[in-house]
C-alpha cells in the first residue's frame, strides 16, 4: 500500500524503506551475495592506496593498502585481475576490501623496481 514508512527486506535481516532505487538495491544483493571482481587500473605505490576498475563496469573503486590479503608489504600490481569485497563508509563512499588473487591467493605486488 501507500505507507511511507513500508520496508522491503532483503535477505530476512536487512530492512530497508520501500522507496529505495533499484541501483542502491541491486548494490545491496551485490554485496550481500559475495565477491565482486575487477582489474587493478592505477597503484600510487608512494601513497599505498589504488583503485580498481569492476568487472560489472560500476566503476572504479578506491582500494587502501591495508585492505590488501597479503604478506609483508602490501601493494597490487597494476593490470592484474583481482576479487574483493565492497564496504560503505558512513559518508557513502566504497572502498575494497578483503582484496585477494581471483580464487583466494595473495595479489602479485606492485613492482618496487621503479625506484
Amino acid at each position: 500500500p501507500n505507507d511511507s514508512k513500508a520496508t522491503v527486506s532483503v535477505l530476512n535481516w536487512i530492512s530497508l524503506p520501500a522507496s529505495t532505487s533499484s541501483h542502491t538495491m541491486f548494490r545491496l544483493s551485490r554485496m550481500a551475495l559475495g565477491t565482486n571482481t575487477g582489474k587493478v587500473v592505477r597503484w600510487l605505490d608512494n601513497k599505498g592506496f589504488g583503485f580498481i576498475q569492476r568487472s560489472d563496469n560500476d566503476g572504479e573503486v578506491f582500494v587502501h593498502q591495508t585492505s590488501i590479503k597479503q604478506r609483508g608489504f602490501r601493494s597490487l600490481a597494476e593490470q592484474q585481475d583481482v576479487e574483493f569485497d565492497v564496504e560503505t563508509d558512513h559518508m557513502g563512499r566504497e572502498k575494497a576490501i578483503n582484496v585477494t588473487a581471483p580464487g583466494g591467493g595473495e595479489p602479485r605486488p606492485y613492482a618496487r623496481d621503479n625506484y
